[in-house]
């Protein structure tokens, strides 16, 4: 019987001294590393939404044939997110805030045509541009501050500004344009947002 007692008292004794120990091990130091934060103050009455700051709009597929017989593919929504708006009595004088006034620029513009978005890939389609229209389909010039204004939901801290893109035969503009070929289409646009 007191054999027995000792060997469950050592037993108990090593279990407990490997418990011990392992919380040493937990006290190693650990690899580190740095956490970098960036952030920007701006003085306007809504934030651009992350998703919108640099966007990505797929155009899809369209066929040559298609786009001979249509000149332009289907439209595709460009939607602008702001967020964390307070336009009541924003404005000058403290009035409310009702309009964004949109002017898209690009360097990438069709010779003879602002309004149309030159494709930039070396080998991709040709005869193919790409064109911004507002909601209502009126084809937006780069450059230019005649843009319709977009209504505002004063009393919305969120507002979602819908624009379109689509592809476009550049035919339609430029009579000595080339035939249109396959290939890929990109281009690219900014744009500024003023309150009013």
């Amino acid at each position: 019987m007191g054999g027995r007692m000792r060997i469950k008292t050592r037993m108990g004794q090593i279990l407990i001294g490997v418990l011990m120990v392992t919380p040493a091990f937990a006290d190693e130091p650990v690899n580190g590393g740095t956490v970098n934060f960036t952030g920007t103050v701006i003085n306007a009455p809504c934030i651009l939404a992350e998703d919108s700051v640099d966007m990505n709009v797929p155009l899809g597929q369209t066929t040559v044939d298609y786009l001979n017989k249509n000149t332009n593919s289907t439209p595709v929504d460009i939607n602008i997110h702001l967020t964390n708006c307070a336009l009541s009595g924003a404005g000058t004088d403290g009035a409310d805030i009702t309009k964004a006034h949109f002017r898209f620029d690009s360097s990438a513009v069709q010779d003879n045509d602002n309004s149309v978005l030159a494709n930039t890939v070396a080998d991709g389609a040709q005869g193919v541009g790409v064109e911004i229209l507002t909601s209502s389909g009126e084809i937006i010039t780069m450059g230019s501050n005649s843009t319709p204004d977009v209504p505002l939901q004063v009393t919305s801290t969120e507002q979602t500004l819908t624009f379109q893109g689509r592809m476009v035969n550049i035919a339609t503009i430029n009579s000595g344009a080339p035939d249109i070929t396959p290939g890929q289409v990109a281009t690219n646009a900014t744009y500024v947002i003023t309150y009013l």
